[in-house]
């Protein structure tokens, strides 16, 4: 996680979006969902604009909103941060799109389309 603070910081960058996939107990839990630092305003707005294109997609079955979340990655820098989970993989129909070439292309763009509308 140091490693990453690092390059975080020698970026330079505007923004930071960690992506990773989720896994819950309960295998209902389906669908992306976008986490920011609570006490960050920036990153409030970064989360939710990029929840917001998750879940326009036409595979969205559940919407869900984008979280506060206590993760190192939302606080080691000053830059807006996400973490965005895209998806389940202890949900069986998650799990089958994830492995999709054309589910993550589409989840890449919904995270593009949200970082632009930030920007805008």
């Amino acid at each position: 996680m140091k490693k990453r603070k690092e390059i975080i910081e020698q970026s330079d960058a505007d923004m930071v979006i960690s992506v990773h996939q989720n896994f819950c107990p309960l295998p209902s839990k389906r669908g992306g969902t976008v986490f920011f630092d609570k006490s960050s305003d920036c990153g409030r707005e970064l989360a939710q604009s990029i929840q917001k294109n998750l879940n326009a997609m036409k595979e969205c079955v559940k919407a869900n909103e984008a979280l506060a979340g206590d993760y190192y990655m939302l606080k080691c820098t000053k830059n807006p941060s996400v973490i965005v989970e895209c998806g389940f993989l202890s949900n069986a129909d998650d799990e089958a799109l994830l492995i999709t070439a054309e589910y993550q292309k589409s989840v890449a763009y919904a995270i593009f389309k949200g970082a632009v509308t930030y920007f805008a």
